[in-house]
């Protein structure tokens, strides 16, 4: 098995289990992973007085251990658009990685792979079919070259993927696991517009000459505004989504151009 998958989370992470061990995680695995999914409490609000770190210990312990034994897999990516390798196959990938991390073991005795943003009601998913056993997973982020169009909140393309997940039979000699969950460094400049790149976007309105466009960082987050030329014959409306690329910024607003329809 060695594919990429176009992977979008909206949690902030990435889950990787074998569907069919749910029941082995417990009733309360979806609360608590939840809870460790959101580091900084950010989308959760704390109970009462005690301080969001302190609840978030409470949730992430009693996963740790499930980890520790092998039954699931995540790491904390942040939202975006991840384009991520997926190979069982030996590979160099650990010689060409800017970085490589020892995630820990992983269990699959179904030959069914999951890669999920959330579990057991995850809005993006990808399963795939690899054989029975016990995996050293491994996180490798590799370089994408500086020539690749970069988008606004995504990361690589389906030629240069941005990560790669290892399943390695092999025992780690030496290595030890990261600390759980495991925290996916991201460049400081990825979320952040910028001159020539690629950028998701929506039709807000018509304002004749052009239409006025929120720019997305994320799937549900938006980074400002710009202007598209109206074009005779393209045919936006409001609500359209679209990929424009970035020109220049002035008055608050981004220039624009179409590159295509989503």
């Amino acid at each position: 098995m060695d594919e990429i998958i176009e992977f979008e989370t909206g949690s902030g992470g990435l889950v990787l289990l074998d569907p069919d061990m749910f029941d082995l995680l417990g009733s309360d695995f979806e609360y608590r992973l939840g809870i460790v999914m959101d580091p900084e409490g950010r989308t959760h609000d704390a109970l009462g007085s005690e301080p969001w770190l302190t609840q978030w210990i409470r949730a992430a312990e009693p996963l740790q251990v499930l980890h520790e034994e092998g039954q699931f897999q995540i790491i904390l990516t942040g939202e975006g658009v991840f384009y991520v390798r997926v190979t069982d196959e030996r590979q160099p990938l650990r010689a060409k990685a800017e970085g490589s991390w020892l995630c820990g073991t992983l269990r699959l005795e179904h030959e069914r792979l999951v890669v999920a943003e959330t579990w057991p009601n995850p809005d993006e998913n990808h399963e795939l079919g690899v054989p029975r056993g016990e995996y050293q997973v491994w996180l490798h982020r590799l370089p994408v070259p500086p020539e690749v169009t970069r988008t606004v909140g995504v990361f690589g393309t389906i030629d240069h993927p941005f990560l790669a997940l290892e399943l390695s039979r092999e025992p780690a000699l030496g290595a030890t696991p990261t600390t759980f969950p495991l925290r996916l460094p991201l460049p400081d400049d990825a979320m952040e517009p910028q001159p020539g790149w690629l950028c998701r976007a929506t039709v807000k309105r018509n304002e004749g000459d052009f239409f006025l466009v929120d720019l997305h960082r994320t799937r549900s987050e938006v980074s400002g505004q710009g202007r598209l030329p109206v074009r005779p014959g393209e045919g936006l409306r409001p609500g359209d989504q679209v990929l424009v690329r970035m020109a220049n910024r002035a008055q608050g607003f981004w220039s624009l151009e179409l590159d295509r329809r989503l």
